[in-house]
């Protein structure tokens, strides 16, 4: 039987605590943590980190499955895959099953010691490209050729996919979709959090007074989403709800207020015909970094949200970034079965702004309808809500809108073209054309000059489309796509790590090695708050698309989507604002 619920009908998961859902959910209800030291000049960082590994011979057993030649992170995604559509190889078949993948930095470990002459432009097939990086997971894990979407949006990728996913069932493009998040550690991302000394020396202490930063990790999880009922079985559990927003204040740094957060928390419970007083237990991202943790607990409060029962699963698998939203949805929906919520291990004396229910210890909850939150650099931010099969389905109905293209450009050849006419024009380099272009725009914004080029190349070209169109800071979203994503900057940033040392990586550099920063530097300037996301190498019929899923939700009049691309000097920026309206 098939329906507009949507339900989870398998998981999958390879975290530091095992290779498997159910020994993951036993371990961290008995308070159990997969993280520890890591050996000096390891394969992450060149001196001791307390983080959660993958054991090598983990590794080593998917290479044996798989064969050479395929990443870590490629055969983790592909295992994970494989096993939550194996119902559907046994029945239906995947005719129409889709695929999401969401991860924060795919392949770059494969940067390391290849920098060392500067940036390069990696050949269509490169596996450092997210697009190769997707097909070759679809083609490992039995699916067609162009079956994947990728989704990179740093820390919320894994929650910001299941919500896409949600919607493409929804919206009749699929019966089910397998969602997968993966990432993997190594130097480029060790030194990178490093440089922003936000790591901690031993386990992480989420919302305590005495936190002092997060662990990171490493995993895959995958779960199948159908509207079969039949297929997910009796106690399968619910994605009712699902919302993407933006904090619109800064990179690296989440909103003081925690507006951003409540956006999605709020518009994802509309989402499942649910007020935020029906939510029963929260689990929150809870990095275990001052602004983090007090963004959340100001988020909670606006909510309404104090006294309900929160947990972070960071202290047991670290954070694992792009995978981070899966597994831990995961977590949730087991412990929604199991009636236990595990605790918050660490947690003695509150350190928050606004009071939060966390404990240390596992309770016994009845957990009817849940929210998962997460957030991320680029001021990020997605919540869902799960609900318990026994409930009855509230789901608002979902009605996308059709789209009026209002306005279009594109930069390319030292030209800025809106609606086809030329408007500015300059034949010096990028460097001098992109600072001319966005001089002639009269802005003050002095931030600018230390964007990263295709930082910049988006931000002028949103100076153009969006001049004179007024919106208010929930009306607007920006989905954006590219080839090569941040891996100009990503390029710079191995560089540095391997001619100097980790100890010499830069923040100002590693901020801008994830995509999404471009579509948050837009959205700081124009006070958008609506949704951010980056596809990779998306066409602008994809994008549109996925606009109007998005634009289900009432209050969203507007929305910037564009292909934008920067790597050794070369450039392009493809944009349109979409209007919304009936269909």
């Amino acid at each position: 039987m098939k329906g507009r619920e949507i339900y989870i009908a398998a998981a999958s998961m390879r975290t530091a605590l095992g290779g498997d859902v159910h020994s993951a959910c036993e371990a961290i209800v008995r308070g159990e943590s997969g993280l520890g030291p890591t050996p000096p000049g390891g394969r992450v960082s060149s001196r001791p980190v307390f983080a959660g590994l993958i054991p090598d011979s983990d590794y080593a057993s998917l290479e044996r499955r798989f064969g050479p030649g395929y990443s870590r992170a490629e055969m983790l995604a592909a295992e994970a895959v494989a096993n939550v559509i194996e119902p559907l190889k046994a029945g239906p078949g995947l005719g129409r099953t889709g695929l999401v993948i969401a991860t924060a930095k795919g392949n770059v470990s494969m940067l390391e010691g290849r920098c060392g002459n500067g940036p390069f432009i990696p050949g269509e097939d490169s596996p450092l490209l997210l697009k190769v990086f997707a097909e070759r997971i679809a083609e490992l894990s039995g699916f067609p050729a162009g079956a994947a979407t990728l989704v990179s949006n740093a820390c919320i990728s894994g929650v910001a996919a299941i919500v896409i996913a949600r919607r493409m069932i929804l919206a009749g493009d699929y019966d089910n979709v397998a969602v997968v998040g993966v990432d993997v550690q190594n130097r480029f991302i060790v030194s990178g959090f490093s440089s922003f000394k936000s790591l901690s020396p031993d386990i992480c202490r989420p919302y305590d007074e005495s936190r002092c930063g997060l662990n990171l990790g490493e995993a895959c999880g995958a779960v199948l989403l159908t509207n079969d009922r039949e297929l997910a079985g009796p106690d399968a559990i619910r994605v009712d709800g699902g919302a993407i927003s933006d904090d619109a204040n800064h990179i690296s740094g989440p909103s003081r207020t925690g507006d951003g957060l409540f956006f999605a928390m709020r518009n994802a419970a509309c989402g499942a015909g649910l007020p935020l007083s029906e939510i029963d237990a929260v689990q929150l991202h809870g990095t275990a970094t001052v602004y983090n943790d007090e963004m959340e607990s100001r988020a909670m409060s606006l909510a309404g949200l104090s006294d309900v029962p929160v947990q972070s699963l960071k202290p047991y698998f670290g954070h694992t970034m792009g995978a981070s939203g899966v597994i831990e949805t995961i977590m949730l929906a087991e412990q929604m079965k199991r009636g236990l919520f595990a605790g918050t291990p660490g947690f003695c004396s509150p350190g928050l702004p606004c009071p939060l229910s966390v404990s240390s210890e596992t309770r016994r909850i009845e957990m009817k309808h849940c929210l998962k939150t997460a957030s991320g650099f680029g001021g990020t931010n997605a919540a869902i809500v799960l609900s318990a099969a026994d409930t009855v389905p509230e789901c608002a109905e979902f009605h996308p809108r059709g789209s009026l293209t209002v306005r279009t450009l594109k930069i390319s050849e030292g030209r800025v073209e809106v609606d086809g006419r030329t408007v500015f024009s300059s034949d010096a380099g990028f460097d001098a054309f992109i600072r001319e272009a966005f001089r002639s725009r009269g802005s003050a914004n002095m931030k600018f000059y230390k964007m990263d080029s295709a930082c910049k190349l988006a931000y002028v070209a949103a100076e153009w489309i969006l001049d004179g169109i007024e919106f208010g800071e929930e009306e607007c979203a920006v989905l954006m796509s590219g080839r090569y994503g941040s891996l100009d900057t990503d390029m710079n940033h191995q560089s540095i790590i391997d001619r100097e040392g980790d100890d010499y990586a830069a923040p100002s550099v590693f901020v801008y090695t994830l995509p999404n920063v471009a579509a948050a530097e837009i959205s700081i300037r124009h006070h958008i708050k609506g949704e951010n996301i980056w596809f990779s190498d998306a066409p602008m019929a994809e994008l549109r698309h996925q606009a109007e899923l998005a634009s289900a939700r009432e209050s969203l009049k507007y929305c910037l989507v564009g292909r934008s691309d920067f790597i050794n000097g070369e450039y392009l920026a493809i944009f349109e604002l979409l209007r919304f309206g009936e269909v």
